[in-house]
């Protein structure tokens, strides 16, 4: 039930979405945000009704005809109608298998020229029809780099510096706005957006690298005083490892004070100085902030949400051990309640035990 439950919702939701004819952000993000998820506390009652269904088969069906069978039958069809009804579901004129030659590319320089520590930046709006569906998700794909995105882990509520990126530059504040998106660790800016390509070409701030008529991408200009690629924004930092969720980053500071990383602030950043817990903050601007002294300090940066947590492990294991309680319980009620033969043996069930 666990299996067939979130795909056949899934596929259903789908469905429904098509039949209804819903083409809008939003819409297309239900299926598969949310709605699967709530019809998982559905598995419980479902997983009871499809044991009482297999115990209504006649027995010597059920006896040729083991339980994974039927299950693993009911399984292919549900992935064949849910395969069915996400390939149809069109997003646009886009073939999703086919990235234009220009994407292909801007991958290709990303790769090449983003640090493996860094970021880039895909301003989005009204694109050109690149040949995928999120050009910003494929680039961040096929270059292995990340894409400095309000879908990180970074993002939160309130949090907006994160989100001006794909935003692109307001017309009056080009430069100011290629200063923030540097400050959040971007090392390059890439659109398929004219309009806001045309805003940021000739900027001195960016060295083109692709200009094409799908197709832009600029290099965030480096200066002694405004570096790009360094994740702390005063003194001099340079990243020594990283995950995901973590950045090891050695810090080299000549004077005692605060020090802001390129990462929008979130609760669930903790952080370690030479080892040592200590307390990550919000700067003026949003992003995450610490306390450090003058000298040179290892400092690790990690994302962990409280779902990680201890109180969250043991409700997890508490659930765990009743609903197992709770199935033995009815395995043993069930068993009680058979017939025994007229003979006096014992039921069929007990006697495989």
């Amino acid at each position: 039930s666990l299996a067939l439950v979130p795909l056949g919702a899934f596929g259903l939701l789908h469905l429904a979405h098509g039949a209804l004819g819903i083409d809008n952000a939003v819409g297309r993000q239900l299926p598969n945000r949310g709605l699967v998820f709530v019809a998982i506390l559905a598995t419980p009652a479902v997983a009871v009704n499809v044991e009482a269904w297999l115990e209504a088969v006649p027995a010597r069906i059920r006896d040729r005809l083991p339980p994974v069978a039927p299950a693993a039958a009911v399984f292919v069809l549900l992935a064949a109608v849910t395969f069915r009804s996400v390939t149809t579901l069109e997003i646009g004129s886009v073939d999703r298998h086919r990235p234009v030659d220009d994407l292909r590319a801007a991958a290709q320089i990303l790769a090449d020229d983003v640090p493996d520590s860094a970021r880039f930046a895909w301003v989005d709006g009204r694109s050109h029809d690149l040949g995928v569906p999120e050009p910003q998700r494929w680039l961040a794909w096929k270059a292995d780099r990340s894409s400095l995105t309000p879908f990180g882990p970074e993002y939160a509520p309130g949090s907006g510096t994160v989100s001006v990126a794909s935003n692109g530059p307001p017309r009056a504040a080009v430069d100011e706005w290629i200063d923030d998106v540097r400050l959040l660790g971007a090392t390059h800016i890439v659109t398929g957006n004219e309009e806001k390509a045309a805003l940021l070409r000739g900027s001195e701030h960016l060295e083109p690298l692709l200009e094409s008529e799908v197709v832009a991408l600029w290099r965030i200009a480096s200066r002694p005083d405004r570096p790009t690629g360094t994740l702390a924004l005063t003194g001099i930092s340079r990243v020594v490892g990283h995950d995901v969720n973590r950045y090891d980053v050695e810090v080299v500071r000549d004077v005692t004070g605060p020090v802001e990383f390129a990462l929008g602030y979130s609760p669930s950043w903790h952080a370690t100085v030479d080892g040592r817990e200590t307390v990550v903050r919000r700067s003026a601007h949003g992003r995450v902030e610490l306390d450090l002294a003058s000298g040179t300090h290892a400092v690790e940066l990690r994302f962990r949400e409280g779902v990680d947590g201890p109180a969250a492990r043991a409700v997890s294991g508490f659930s765990l051990v009743v609903a197992v309680g709770w199935w033995g319980r009815q395995r043993r009620r069930r068993t009680r309640s058979e017939p025994v033969a007229e003979t006096g043996s014992k039921s069929p069930a007990t006697a495989r035990r």
